[in-house]
């Protein structure tokens, strides 16, 4: 029997070059050839560039930029060595002005087109220093025994001596690490977790074997003469230990001054990376709430207590619910110790139907909510049912933003006020935060 052949699919033929039309909501730039829609890694709006890699799917191609044949006012030069390789910022090729321009044109576009909603207020963008901002990070573990991080769109790594976004404190301990060579093959070292926040400076080694006890001995040596603070992690979700292999429960704190509230949290803890952003964050959350002292407020996705804590000093009751039950453990030991006794913490899981059994269908009458970027569709859902007047939504990703927005206008709210919050300067990254109130 004669074999039958299907003919190959055509090769589409690379441009040599392409010019950027707009910008995509992950940073890259958006060019058109033949047809389909390219995304140029590195390109910025009204730039003509040189195409390297290019590569044709069925409905849209991708590639990089190479030379710059004309380019763009925005663009500027990328300070760090790194920038290209790391995959830890897209965008510092962008001046300031235009990447923060960038976030507010894509949050206003995905409210407009995926829910039809233009805010009656535009918030000033919250921003902070661009450079060194950053109070923790994970660092892999190279082949080599070197700290690095992993390579753009790939799971392997680039070496670094330094980091231009990491707090500055942290630099000592990277730099007495870098002998880390001779040990890391034998402990098995993985990556190192490093916190900086209210001068402390702390790392959490994790490895996938028993540890030497020259490796530890070597370890706490270097932490020591780098004021950090060692921890030790065995195993992936396991507990931590100090050098000597003893088990521990520690703490790290940093204070939200305007408050008068000091949070501690195990390194573990989810907490913001950027401090500055952060106070800025929980002010205007709160200023927007406009909150006289009687209200009950429910803080959904609740944390620590970053919100929590501060809204009780604001308001006469609050409810903060989290899915992680040591999360809640810690906004109990958190309220305990800045002696704030109108404020509860409850573990419910907020993507269930019965999520609402954690506020006992009580009376709320303001909520705030920070879920993770997967948004808070069920809640969302649900939150019409309450005689809250307002209703402050932070988001870590404008689609689930702009997809639970629609769901709340729905409901008879409309979005009063809306604003970025630079939380991760020279990335695609955006937080924003919406006020809703109810028509």
């Amino acid at each position: 029997m004669a074999k039958i052949f299907k003919p190959t699919k055509k090769q589409v033929e690379a441009p040599r070059q392409l010019h950027i039309d707009r910008q995509s909501y992950d940073g890259r730039g958006i060019a058109h050839y033949r047809g389909q829609t390219v995304f140029v890694t590195g390109a910025l709006p009204a730039e003509t560039v040189s195409v390297q890699h290019f590569k044709a799917q069925r409905r849209y191609a991708e590639c990089q930029a190479g030379n710059i044949v004309s380019a763009s006012p925005e663009r500027v030069s990328a300070p760090c060595e790194y920038y290209g390789r790391c995959g830890g910022c897209n965008l510092q090729h962008q001046n300031d002005e235009a990447q923060l321009a960038f976030k507010q044109r894509s949050v206003l576009e995905q409210m407009q087109r995926q829910a039809g909603l233009e805010p009656e207020a535009l918030a000033p963008a919250l921003v902070s220093a661009p450079w060194h901002y950053r109070s923790r990070a994970r660092l892999g573990v190279d082949r080599q025994g070197r700290l690095a991080f992993r390579q753009r769109d790939s799971k392997a790594f680039v070496a670094i001596d330094h980091c231009r976004v990491l707090a500055a404190e942290l630099r000592p301990f990277i730099d007495a690490i870098q002998a880390l060579p001779q040990y890391a093959k034998v402990g098995g070292i993985s990556h190192i977790e490093l916190v900086y926040v209210e001068g402390a400076a702390a790392a959490v080694v994790r490895h996938t074997k028993a540890l030497p006890e020259k490796v530890r001995t070597w370890l706490q040596g270097v932490a020591s003469e780098s004021g950090v603070s060692l921890w030790l992690q065995g195993e992936r979700h396991g507990g931590l230990q100090d050098s000597t292999g003893e088990a521990v429960d520690p703490r790290l704190f940093y204070d939200l001054p305007a408050f008068d509230v000091r949070l501690g949290f195990h390194p573990a803890d989810f907490t913001q990376v950027n401090t500055d952003i952060n106070r800025q964050m929980v002010s205007q959350a709160i200023d927007w709430l406009q909150l006289q002292g009687s209200e009950t407020v429910l803080d959904l996705f609740c944390g620590i207590g970053n919100f929590t804590l501060p809204l009780a000093r604001r308001a006469a009751h609050v409810i903060g619910v989290e899915a992680i039950e040591s999360m809640v453990q810690r906004g109990r030991e958190n309220s305990e110790a800045n002696l704030l006794t109108n404020c509860e913490f409850v573990a419910a899981d907020l993507e269930q139907d019965d999520c609402e059994k954690a506020w006992n269908h009580r009376a709320i009458d303001a909520v705030l909510l920070d879920p993770p970027r997967a948004g808070a569709q069920q809640v969302a859902a649900l939150l019409g049912r309450l005689q809250a007047d307002k209703i402050v939504y932070v988001s870590c990703n404008p689609a689930s933003l702009a997809r639970d927005a629609k769901a709340l206008a729905d409901q008879g709210f409309r979005l009063a006020r809306l604003g970025v919050m630079d939380m991760f300067p020279h990335t695609a990254h955006i937080e924003s935060m919406a006020l809703f109130t109810r028509s």
